[in-house]
């Protein structure tokens, strides 16, 4: 079963907007830590569907957790 700890960080930052609606720092990075829980399980996932990845996609799946962000938000494409 895949691991659902995104679901309290979910119901926590549901919670803490809800009570403390101006507490933007602390929303932000609930926010930050609920997209972080739902890529590693995305990728926990497609890792137990296609558990053998070749060298060269295992390089290209580094380079691209290790550069950095773009900018220009969510939707900014690489230039």
């Amino acid at each position: 079963m895949p691991d659902n700890d995104w679901r309290s960080t979910r119901a926590r930052l549901a919670a803490l907007k809800r009570y403390y609606p101006n507490d933007l720092e602390l929303v932000a990075d609930l926010r930050r830590d609920l997209k972080l829980k739902h890529a590693r399980s995305y990728i926990a996932r497609l890792h137990s569907e296609q558990p053998t990845l070749d060298a060269e996609d295992l390089q290209e799946l580094a380079d691209l957790l290790l550069s950095p962000p773009f900018k220009g938000g969510e939707h900014a494409t690489a230039g």
